[in-house]
């Protein structure tokens, strides 16, 4: 994904001006790979300890381009349109759904349109207007067992006045990039403990980060900048916006995540010369998600919903913008686990065949699993004999231990 980081522009002769700007591209590889698990063990008095774990089994990324050509009706209470002066573009809904391995999408862009009107007696004019899209497309492997994420961006906007005296409408074509990311979960018992009744044992343990279902973001923030025109005052204000850069994900002391992103401000504006200024700034910005995640990585994108304005000065003025966060938070969570086991044979265990029954003090905060494993018998004897029914032991109690074979 494509980002401009900065761009400046310079008149280098009267036709002609030399735009230069500073472009990154952020890209996000990811690779499957195989781990091996215990999940089932039986023989030699084996007892296991199995936890659920979901995990990527599956996943399809495609990235399909649509053009959206539309005629659009400025409607009469706004002029025809002369000169194009700055036009923007993005997606503010997208939806999706699978219908037979087939990715429908359709959603929204809002234009936003700065333009001279035919009448040259009349200021600069701005609009906004909605442009549907939809589009089905075949993904090969796609069906309802997966989670599928979508984000659509508008990567190039052009607007033309229709170019009949009279006509107020203008021609809008749109390329809107559309990546979708299908992700098919499973869920499996694993074993994180394991021990014998019979013989001494050891374990080969692994850790791994393993990659959890996706979060939905969908959050909203506003934010305010100041502009100064330094070489004079501000008469009238034409238009003002913001437009919002790259996204980063930052994962916070207390476990909690934020989104970090630029954030530039501009404005079109007239001076007491009756002359046009374009005024600028930059800042940044951050958005605190409820979510949480150990480690987590994001593909999101930004919108800005609306802008307002008021001067506080005769050569200041204030913007404020309402910011939209659309996309997904992609997270792991690390697990240990039971990658292999070895009981020695020749070394069993000493028991006290004489007696039938234990009596064990336990302390509040102990597990019976813990238990049961130190005196070296089975889960199901401690909680059957006791009536316990709690993973942990919420009060002190003396606890009675079969002693099995």
């Amino acid at each position: 994904m494509p980002y401009t980081e900065s761009a400046s522009c310079r008149v280098s002769g009267k036709r002609r001006a030399d735009i230069r700007g500073i472009i990154s591209v952020s890209v996000t590889a990811t690779a499957d790979e195989a781990r091996q698990a215990v999940s089932e063990a039986s023989g030699d008095g084996l007892q296991l300890r199995k936890s659920l774990v979901t995990y990527p089994s599956k996943r399809i990324a495609v990235t399909k381009r649509i053009t959206v050509v539309d005629e659009v009706d400025l409607g009469q209470s706004k002029p025809a349109v002369k000169t194009v002066i700055r036009a923007d573009a993005a997606v503010i809904t997208a939806d999706k759904k699978i219908l037979s391995g087939k990715l429908l999408t359709k959603g929204e862009a809002e234009v936003s349109l700065l333009y001279v009107p035919e009448d040259s007696s009349n200021k600069a004019e701005s609009i906004r207007f909605a442009v549907p899209f939809s589009q089905i497309s075949d993904v090969e492997g796609l069906d309802e067992r997966y989670d599928v994420m979508i984000s659509a961006n508008v990567s190039d906007c052009e607007i033309k006045p229709s170019g009949k005296s009279g006509n107020n409408t203008v021609s809008c074509e749109l390329n809107i990039e559309i990546s979708c990311l299908a992700m098919r979960f499973e869920s499996i018992l694993i074993a994180m403990d394991a021990y014998s009744t019979v013989y001494e044992s050891s374990l080969e343990m692994s850790e791994e980060d393993i990659e959890c279902v996706p979060q939905e973001i969908s959050e909203s923030c506003k934010t305010k900048a100041s502009l100064t025109y330094y070489d004079g005052e501000i008469v009238s204000v034409m238009c003002a916006g913001a437009e919002v850069g790259k996204l980063d994900a930052v994962t916070n002391a207390d476990g909690s995540v934020s989104v970090r992103g630029r954030i530039t401000y501009f404005a079109y504006a007239e001076n007491e010369s009756g002359k046009p200024i374009y005024l600028e700034g930059t800042d940044e910005f951050e958005k605190k998600l409820p979510e949480e995640a150990s480690s987590c990585s994001i593909d999101a994108h930004a919108t800005v919903a609306q802008t307002a304005f008021k001067l506080t000065s005769s050569n200041a003025m204030e913007i404020t913008a309402d910011i939209r966060l659309k996309g997904y938070l992609f997270g792991c969570k690390s697990h240990r686990f039971i990658s292999g086991i070895t009981v020695d044979e020749a070394s069993p265990l000493e028991k006290d065949c004489d007696i039938a029954m234990k009596l064990y003090y336990a302390e509040k905060g102990e597990e019976p699993w813990d238990i049961a494993k130190r005196t070296h018998t089975t889960l199901s004897a401690i909680t059957e004999e006791n009536d316990l029914g709690e993973e942990v032991l919420t009060e002190p109690k003396m606890i009675l231990i079969p002693i099995v074979d």
